[in-house]
């Protein structure tokens, strides 16, 4: 067994042809990472399975059909955060 590793540092247009040759390497499973990796991946295969983390909604992203039946070949963990701001009063206190 072995891990195929790609990543990408600062443009997203090699996305496509990374996850082809994920492909054609027949691996086991697809693990991507945000919106731009998950999109790549899906369009790339509809027979490996893909596990996704993002912080985007993965239903307005269109990476599943529904949270309890995702449907195809792709599932994953949706990382809800929110910003937390730092509350302040008139005095600065």
């Amino acid at each position: 067994m072995s891990i195929e590793y790609r990543w990408i540092t600062d443009r997203y247009d090699p996305l496509p042809a990374m996850a082809g040759d994920l492909v054609q390497r027949r691996v086991a499973v697809i693990c991507a990472l945000g919106p731009p990796g998950v999109l790549a991946a899906k369009a790339a295969t509809t027979t490996i399975p893909i596990v996704f983390v993002t912080g985007a909604d993965p239903l307005k992203f269109g990476f599943v059909t529904s949270f309890s039946r995702p449907g195809g070949n792709i599932t994953g963990i949706w990382i809800v955060s929110t910003v937390l701001a730092q509350k302040t009063t008139a005095a600065g206190a």
